[in-house]
């Protein structure tokens, strides 16, 4: 049976494998579609189960809130509740458990809905409008059921994946209810409680995010979605039904009422007014990654919003003795005019008293590079308004007066009054895309600027300090590579453990395991983890050995195996055996072709040996399809190092046929072992010559009494496939095949009857499996471009495309 055949044979047992293990989202999904289709078919169906405030007075809503998890008001709005409630079920039933699942559906939805309801009745009963508006309108909704459900799965989540979501649910729904005011909103963060509460009576917890957090980190997360919700918070509440709450008129300012049509779109106007909701997204990410640049930016820009809300409405308020309160109604649009000052000014003092929590630096002179492109842009942009509009025939007074209706947002010209000058239309479509232009010089300097950081350059004396520690600790199989150039060492306060590491974009990758005493390499890796959040970096250690694996799981990190270690044990070492009959092939022919291996130190390699080797390093890498790798493969500049060994295989005409190299491993001061770096063969060089050179440094380490020689780690190529994601970096090993011979690479180790031990990539939690994953490959290929990439990858391409 073909590939093809056999999997459209699977795919239908798949797919009612999966239905059968949730049986109660098939339910519930079934319940909604059963309900919806009834509206539509059954005369005053959708009267009879409606839902209203002024129902619970007289008693028509208490007998139908059971079915407010199940409903939604408009035929729009209950097909896309089916599609949510179809995906978010699938995914939470078999996290939760059927019976948890439905309990929390069934609860989130009536809790919600019981919510929303008294808070339209008692808001009613007060005057408040945006009660007023909703007291007769109905109450169908599955978004708290929705919201309870997700929550409770980020509150049970354990990987780091969803833990993110509590948090953004409770104040992305409080953003939107400070916006809107409407009681639904309220009945919807009753929902997110609900989910909150079910996660933790499950086990779960309110930060099931990787630990330790950076001292602060806690911090820099809850101003950056404190940013995040005011900045977006309009926006959301303009796709929906208008109330007016707390914040609306702050969402003005923000946020003109959109009109994104064709026409406003192709002048500009429909992209410039977000333009400052965009700046204020560029500002929170600074502060999430917790760079100084970034904590001005949002410092800067909530001055700014609460300075023109002071001046646009409070003045104004006060200047016409607005503050006379004689109603609830009073009260409430008072209070809106106090938000669009008291919000973005409290943010900005808040951020500025936490700036201890901001000591990412930004790289010297970024911020006169700053000020000098926006202004630059500033020039550019308003002089090509003017000049167009002087072409057109617009005068001078007419120019200068139509400057704010084309370089402001439409929200700020609104608060301030400004009344839009009116040109020429070519002048007015032209003059606005002028003005976006203009903005997005600023979002990108702006952007660039929060994310520069100082570049992380080497200490040359912690650096030479590293080979002592290795010495004396040892620092496994690859503990050697911390002495090359491009790591970077941390060391505890104390002093006694180091960790090499690189930074790579935000990612700090340290290298293997702590170098220091065992019995401190929890709580090493611990303050690392610390260390690098409080500059804004995102932990990950490459290469760990698996005996790290309680650490990590300790730590709530995730860890992926990337590949296997092949170690041969050295006491005993023998070539007897049918595994290394190749290895005993090559060795004997080597001694009928009279090929010498050589054991020398850099020192020792007269100038002609260097040139040999430099000869056949060049041409191994000329064959390749991408450039020679580097992070933790050395090259050539390594095999200077005093320390490092090399076996040549030599001819009787001086003539080298391979090369490969041995890094020192130490343990108390004493040398225990080799590991192989560097393997290069010539193009004319006998079959089995790197077997042959392998074959007698495993014979010298015997006879000097060392325990083991590490043949280094297969990348791409692990023992251990158990895990979806170890599943899937097996296959793209086989996938990259064509390019570096990963899985050959791990058979040709496997001549020589090895002990093999799985090595890991650990990072904190899913969320922060993308970049690191783009951090080790950056790590291996720094210079490579997406170009060069692609052209050496279309033998695997070619592959993806037949499968």
């Amino acid at each position: 049976m073909s590939a093809a055949v056999a999997a459209g044979v699977s795919l239908p047992h798949r797919l009612s494998g999966a239905i059968r293990r949730r049986p109660v989202a098939v339910l519930i999904v079934g319940a909604m579609i059963g309900l919806g289709a009834a509206r539509l078919v059954v005369p005053g169906a959708g009267h009879a189960w409606r839902i209203t405030a002024a129902g619970l007075v007289d008693g028509s809503a208490w007998s139908r809130l059971l079915l407010a998890p199940f409903t939604a008001a408009p035929l729009g709005g209950w097909i896309v509740a089916v599609v949510a409630a179809a995906v978010a079920l699938a995914f939470a039933e078999p996290r939760l458990g059927s019976r948890r699942t439905a309990l929390v559906w069934a609860v989130g939805g009536v809790v919600g809905a019981l919510v929303g309801l008294v808070s339209a009745l008692v808001g009613a009963m007060l005057q408040a409008d945006g009660a007023l508006e909703v007291r007769s309108e109905a109450f169908a909704d599955v978004t708290p059921a929705l919201l309870a459900v997700v929550v409770a799965v980020g509150m049970r989540d354990r990987s780091g994946r969803m833990s993110w979501v509590p948090a953004a649910a409770a104040i992305v729904v409080g953003a939107v209810l400070l916006y809107s005011g409407d009681p639904r909103d309220i009945g919807r963060l009753a929902g997110v409680a609900v989910g909150v509460i079910a996660g933790m009576a499950a086990g779960g917890r309110f930060a099931r995010s990787p630990r330790p957090s950076g001292r602060h980190a806690l911090a820099r997360r809850v101003l950056a979605l404190a940013t995040v919700g005011v900045a977006v918070g309009p926006l959301i509440v303009f796709f929906g039904p208008r109330h007016p709450g707390v914040l609306s008129l702050l969402g003005g300012a923000l946020v003109a009422q959109p009109t994104w049509t064709a026409g406003t779109l192709a002048s500009g106007l429909g992209v410039l007014n977000v333009a400052v909701m965009v700046l204020m997204l560029v500002a929170a990410h600074g502060l999430l990654v917790g760079t100084r640049a970034g904590a001005l930016l949002a410092i800067a820009v909530h001055v700014v919003v609460g300075s023109v809300g002071v001046g646009g409405y409070i003045v104004p308020a006060i200047a016409e003795h607005w503050f006379a309160w004689r109603s609830l109604g009073d009260v409430e649009f008072d209070g809106a005019l106090l938000a669009v000052a008291v919000v973005p000014l409290g943010l900005a003092a808040v951020i500025a008293l936490r700036l201890r929590d901001f000591e990412v630096r930004a790289a010297p002179g970024i911020g006169i590079r700053s000020f000098a492109a926006i202004g630059g842009a500033i020039v550019v942009s308003v002089s090509a308004y003017a000049l167009i509009a002087a072409a057109a025939g617009a005068q001078p007074d007419e120019i200068l007066a139509g400057v704010n209706s084309r370089f402001l947002p439409p929200g700020v010209l609104n608060v301030l009054g400004l009344e839009p000058v009116t040109l020429d239309a070519t002048v007015r479509v032209v003059g606005r895309w002028c003005g976006l232009a203009l903005w997005a010089a600023v979002v990108v300097v702006a952007h660039r600027a929060v994310l520069s950081v100082v570049p992380a350059g080497e200490d040359a004396a912690a650096a030479a300090g590293m080979r002592s520690r290795l010495r004396l600790y040892g620092g496994g199989t690859l503990g050697h590579m911390a002495t090359w150039p491009g790591w970077r060492i941390w060391l505890d306060d104390a002093g006694a453990t180091a960790i090499a590491y690189r930074t790579v974009g935000r990612v700090a990758l340290a290298l293997g395991q702590p170098v220091g005493p065992a019995a401190d390499e929890a709580g090493a890796i611990a303050r690392f983890s610390r260390w690098c959040e409080d500059r804004g970096w995102s932990p990950a250690f490459y290469s760990a050995p698996s005996r790290l694996q309680p650490v990590f799981d300790e730590l709530r990190w995730r860890t992926v195996s990337v590949g296997s270690e092949a170690t041969v044990r050295l006491p005993g070492f023998s070539l007897s055996g049918k595994r290394k009959q190749n290895v005993r092939t090559a060795v004997n022919r080597a001694e009928r072709e009279g090929i010498e291996a050589r054991w020398l130190a850099p020192s020792e390699l007269s100038p002609h040996l260097w040139a040999e080797v430099r000869r056949v390093s060049e041409a191994w890498t000329a064959s390749r399809a991408l450039p020679e790798m580097g992070f933790t493969l050395g090259g050539v500049d390594q095999l200077h190092d005093p320390e490092v060994r090399l076996m040549l295989a030599v001819d009787s005409d001086e003539r080298v046929h391979a090369v490969t190299s041995w890094l020192p491993i130490w343990e108390g001061n004493a040398l225990v072992g080799y590991t192989l770096d560097v393997m290069r063969r010539g193009g004319e060089a006998m079959p089995g010559v790197i077997e042959f050179l392998i074959a007698q440094t495993a014979f010298r380490a015997r006879d000097a009494g060392l325990d083991r020689i590490s043949l280094s780690v297969s990348p791409l190529e692990s023992s251990v496939t158990t895990r979806r994601v170890d599943r899937w970096i097996s296959r793209l090993g086989r996938l990259v095949e064509p390019l570096y011979g990963f899985r050959s690479l791990a058979a040709f180790k496997g001549r020589f009857d090895p002990v093999y031990e799985p090595v890991l990539l650990a990072f904190p939690g899913e969320g922060a499996m993308p970049v690191t994953m783009t951090a080790v490959v950056r790590s291996y290929l720094p210079d490579v471009s997406i170009g060069a990439a692609l052209w050496a990858s279309r033998g695997v391409l070619r592959q993806l495309a037949r499968a």
